[in-house]
């Protein structure tokens, strides 16, 4: 079950409004057996809806290409932290209450439909100098080239070791 309420000051702090966006809180109950059905992902900071399933919890409440700005008053901008803090509400509360940002304006849909594309060509997110870069590339192509390349042999190195005597001389 979901509702829509007004978003009280102390949540309001939490985030700045936009022109062309809506703004919303939320509120799900859980009920059993009803899987939550919510699929997220983060990109520049932001937790996006990537997929809501039909008859879920969050099918009455959220809508693909939302963001989710809060959970509970906590601010998420990783899909992990957002993940957590969701099943532990549920499972604490049998509730969770998020402020979620939706697109209103053509210009703001169209940001988020890019938003959605774009994480999937995204460099990584820790730059790394550029031999780093060179070494994982000629990494990577060793790695193609290995499957049509001969297993190496295998090389068993025996040593030996002499004990040191325990007689004084």
């Amino acid at each position: 079950m979901a509702s829509e309420d007004a978003i009280p000051p102390e949540r309001e702090r939490l985030f700045v409004r936009k022109k062309g966006y809506n703004y919303q809180l939320v509120r799900i109950d859980y009920v059993k057996g009803c899987k939550f059905g919510l699929g997220i992902k983060h990109f520049q900071n932001r937790v996006l809806v990537t997929r809501i399933d039909p008859g879920s919890l969050a099918a009455n409440a959220l809508q693909t290409n939302d963001r989710i700005i809060d959970i509970n008053g906590v601010v998420v901008s990783d899909k992990e932290v957002c993940r957590n803090l969701l099943v532990r509400s549920l499972k604490k509360y049998r509730y969770v209450t998020m402020v979620i940002e939706r697109a209103a304006s053509s210009e703001a849909i169209q940001w988020v439909t890019d938003a959605m594309v774009a994480s999937y060509m995204q460099p990584p997110s820790v730059a790394m100098a550029s031999d780093v870069r060179e070494i994982a590339a000629r990494q990577k192509l060793k790695m193609f080239n290995m499957k049509t390349a001969p297993m190496p042999k295998k090389v068993f190195l025996i040593l030996s070791f002499s004990r040191p005597s325990l007689e004084r001389k």
